[in-house]
């Protein structure tokens, strides 16, 4: 039960929260610089990706709540190499709406938070029960 309320991970649930917080009101504001915005997301997400893979153990102990060699484990690779090709392509390339590359990270980051928190609350529920 502690490592479920853990600082980390009450620090990771906040920091999730601020990181919806600002994509949504990016969204909603439309700035100018996009670029900008998306370096943002981008980042504070990847802080977000490794406090939780931290908090969870994932690849650490025999206990993570997702196995490290897993389908699980492919489909969060599988993810983040698409987050970082949309970053090379927001970097490199004219091309594109900028807008639609942060809709489409932060449509990415959610799948993946949703998932994640999923997975982390069926453990809960089954070391529980």
């Amino acid at each position: 039960m502690e490592k479920y309320l853990s600082l980390t991970s009450i620090t990771s649930g906040i920091l999730a929260i601020l990181l919806i917080a600002y994509a949504v009101s990016v969204i909603l504001k439309n700035p100018v610089h996009w670029g900008k915005s998306l370096s943002v997301l981008i980042f504070s997400g990847l802080l977000l990706c490794i406090l939780v893979a931290y908090r969870d153990g994932y690849g650490f102990s025999s206990d993570s709540v997702i196995a490290s060699t897993g389908w699980q484990s492919t489909l969060f690779f599988l993810c983040g190499v698409s987050i970082l090709w949309i970053g090379l392509i927001a970097l490199f390339s004219k091309r594109f709406s900028k807008r639609s590359l942060f809709i489409s990270v932060f449509a990415i980051f959610m799948f993946k938070l949703i998932l994640m928190e999923t997975f982390r609350l069926m453990a809960f529920i089954s070391v529980v029960l």
